[in-house]
């Protein structure tokens, strides 16, 4: 796994404008954000680091994108041989996928917690579910223990939570985390909406946009 620097966090969002302007054409209520330059800038790069086509393929196996986390698919996480791999499985698709493979894998020990989330661009992913992904994961971790992510594919709704969780748990830039996932996945966080939610994020936290 490529290593993940350790900047420190910008505070140029702090000194953004009072005045609001959406960000994109895609969003979900509420995503005014400063239209300062570095905010036009990383959404373009954005969308030039996450293009919807040409199709780029995911990794057959579950990415590791932190030492103890793993980015994946749903079919990893009904895959026992692979499932068994790890002691802890986040299922953001809950309502795409269901529930029933939780009764093997429980009683192989492994904890299993989930939701149900949209792959939409009305869908306020993030601020939905990241802070309880982080909890989790946390505790995972203080456990010694191994997290798979997954949602249905393993590109839009686990794409983006994971690129969150690497900044949050590394304090790497928003853009690092963005090609570090990509480059242990492939094909991630396509979606827009998304793309847009984690600028939005980068100014809520604090987080640096790039690195120095």
């Amino acid at each position: 796994m490529s290593a993940v620097s350790d900047p420190q966090r910008s505070d140029a969002a702090a000194a953004a404008p009072t005045q609001t302007t959406k960000v994109a054409e895609h969003h979900y209520p509420g995503t005014e954000v400063a239209p300062s330059p570095i905010v036009a800038e990383t959404l373009a790069e954005l969308r030039l680091l996450f293009p919807l086509f040409p199709f780029v393929n995911t990794t057959s196996e579950p990415a590791q994108v932190l030492p103890y986390l793993w980015l994946g698919a749903a079919q990893h996480a009904k895959n026992i041989g692979i499932a068994s791999r790890f002691t802890h499985i986040i299922n953001c698709c809950e309502g795409d996928e269901g529930t029933a493979h939780y009764t093997v894998l429980k009683a192989k020990g492994i904890r299993c917690v989930g939701f149900h989330s949209e792959d939409s661009a009305n869908y306020p992913l993030l601020a939905n579910h990241l802070d309880e992904v982080l909890a989790f994961i946390r505790t995972a971790r203080q456990q010694q223990g191994k997290v798979l992510l997954h949602c249905q594919a393993g590109v839009n709704r686990s794409g983006a939570l994971a690129i969150a969780v690497v900044v949050e748990e590394t304090g790497t830039s928003l853009l690092e985390a963005c090609r570090h996932v990509k480059a242990a996945r492939g094909r991630v966080c396509t979606n827009v909406a998304f793309q847009t939610q984690l600028v939005q994020q980068a100014i809520a936290r604090d987080w640096a946009f790039k690195s120095n």
